[in-house]
């Protein structure tokens, strides 16, 4: 997949893997700079990334990574999903995946803080 269509499909589904990531570390701040590093790696791997579909499970499992990664290098200890957790919903995510979404995130940015 080219590294141009791979980040613009990334960013097409930014809600959909931002909220995955939130998910996991339960912090916006924390989650949106995750994501930023999630798509460096897409543009360097794009490359191995065969269609949509796998770009989103392929950055779904970068961004669960990073995420443990980012709560293990914290001096406190964060509050993540458990890995148990994380595997039973990835079917439900998959779902996700397929929708639009655009008006529930909007509807979810209007209510944060």
């Amino acid at each position: 997949m080219d590294a141009n269509v791979a980040v613009r499909a990334l960013v097409r589904d930014r809600a959909n893997l931002l909220g995955y990531i939130w998910a996991i570390v339960l912090d916006l701040h924390i989650a949106e700079d995750i994501f930023q590093d999630v798509t460096v790696l897409v543009i360097e791997r794009a490359g191995k990334i065969t269609c949509e579909g796998h770009l989103m499970q392929w950055a779904r499992k970068a961004a669960r990574f990073k995420a443990l990664e980012v709560s293990r290098s914290k001096p406190y200890r964060m509050v993540c999903l458990d890995h148990k957790v994380l595997d039973a919903l990835e079917a439900d995510w998959r779902r996700v995946d397929e929708r639009e979404t655009t008006d529930e995130a909007d509807f979810l940015k209007a209510r944060l803080p």
